[in-house]
């Protein structure tokens, strides 16, 4: 039974040099939570591998493995599968690390 938040959404932009993230995640009764973090690096793919480690670090966030996460360019939202399967694998490393320490 799941008891903590699941990853929906993220949602990846640039702003002002930086990248935001939109993260939506759902309870396990349907409750959305949303949340914005901003990362100053150099592309997106280190935005994204930032946030699934912070999201899998987090006590309150138990799975990512049906997101749809999208890209945000010139205005327009596109999916992107590849950077949609480097959080989910970010995110399942950290976890699976962190069960492994508390064993």
């Amino acid at each position: 039974m799941q008891s903590g938040y699941e990853i929906d959404q993220v949602f990846v932009r640039k702003r002002s040099g930086r990248y935001e993230l939109l993260i939506i995640s759902l309870d396990p009764s349907g409750a959305q939570r949303r949340e914005t973090f901003t990362y100053d690096v150099p592309n997106k793919l280190t935005a994204v591998q930032q946030a699934g480690r912070h999201m899998a670090g987090r006590g309150d966030t138990d799975r990512a493995d049906d997101l749809r996460l999208r890209v945000e360019t010139r205005g327009n939202l596109h999916d992107d599968v590849s950077l949609k399967r480097v959080f989910i694998e970010t995110f399942k490393r950290v976890r699976d690390d962190l069960d492994d320490d508390i064993l």
